[in-house]
């Protein structure tokens, strides 16, 4: 079982950081950290948070769950997953993420989450082409 989700230092600056940004409260920022224990809402994998991590595939970002509208709120997403989702018209995505090629996606993200999180280049080449690319290889 993991252990509880503690919010720390690089938490608080990242909530802060964002709040003023996004004219949202910090405490609901937190919150949000707290109830998905500080992993992305897409994937599930752990993020990364903190300065000089801006740009790791999983540094933690902002976004809304529904493009430029507030009435859906905000998640927290993995920075490349983020770019993939806003790179694409809403219903697109939607209907990407219901795909199975999908869900192989992000096992195999998953996965190199929990082999090496610090492989930068594994997980640019998983959105790049995860022909011949195996979950648990």
């Amino acid at each position: 079982m993991s252990s509880p989700f503690e919010v720390q230092e690089v938490h608080l600056w990242w909530a802060e950081a964002r709040a003023k940004r996004w004219g949202l409260p910090k405490s609901g920022l937190l919150k949000l950290l707290s109830a998905n224990h500080g992993t992305c809402q897409l994937s599930g994998v752990q993020l990364f948070f903190g300065d000089g991590h801006q740009q790791h595939p999983l540094f933690a970002e902002l976004d809304h769950r529904s493009p430029g509208s507030d009435h859906l709120g905000v998640q927290v997403i993995c920075r490349s997953l983020n770019r993939i989702k806003g790179s694409l018209p809403y219903v697109l995505f939607a209907d990407l993420v219901a795909q199975p090629s999908w869900s192989g996606l992000m096992e195999r993200w998953r996965h190199q989450a929990l082999l090496d999180p610090m492989d930068h280049e594994a997980f640019e080449r998983l959105l790049m082409d995860g022909k011949g690319v195996q979950p648990g290889a």
